[in-house]
């Protein structure tokens, strides 16, 4: 069956019109990914007792694109760029996950540079959401500055598993904005 996996979950009833978009690394272990959201989940909850996570959806790349015809070339960089900056826009919020509060592997990856930069340019809000297990967490005696230097970006130097979205993604930024200095 050539579909997305949410296509499954939609015709059991268990799906819903996304109000998070997920922004992550494709090589982040999946149950780190999943840790991170549900430690977020329970940290909104503290903060808020009105929070609910059975009342969030997010938008995942894993589970909504279908990989099968994505991998067989049917859209171009562009065209799913595009269809990215929509969805981000009509989902509204961004959850932006980091593998490590220090050198994220997120920063290094042109996709999720292009992402967060796609959120800022559209005023979506982001969410930095990281996990605590495996020596992740922030300690008390972090620096908020520390987490800043983190997340310096070199857009020029940053890499996709695909070579062409590289080229692509990058020159879509210097033909839009002139360099990478706004990234």
């Amino acid at each position: 069956v050539h579909t997305s996996i949410v296509d499954a979950l939609d015709v059991r009833g268990c799906a819903n019109k996304a109000n998070r978009f997920l922004s992550w690394v494709w090589g982040y272990q999946l149950n780190m990914v999943t840790t991170a959201l549900a430690e977020w989940a329970d940290r909104q909850h503290l903060h808020d007792s009105r929070f609910g996570s059975d009342d969030i959806y997010i938008w995942w790349c894993f589970f909504c694109n279908n990989q099968y015809r994505l991998g067989v070339g049917i859209e171009s960089t562009e065209s799913l760029a595009s269809v990215f900056g929509e969805k981000l826009k009509a989902v509204g919020k961004m959850l932006v996950v980091f593998d490590s509060p220090v050198d994220p592997s997120y920063v290094r990856r042109i996709w999720c540079i292009f992402e967060s930069f796609v959120a800022h340019m559209e005023e979506v809000p982001c969410t930095l959401v990281l996990a605590s297990s495996d020596g992740c967490s922030l300690s008390a005696s972090s620096q908020v500055a520390d987490l800043i230097a983190s997340c310096r970006v070199d857009a020029a130097s940053a890499t996709a598993t695909v070579k062409d979205d590289e080229e692509c993604i990058k020159r879509m930024i210097i033909e839009r904005y002139g360099s990478f200095n706004q990234v």
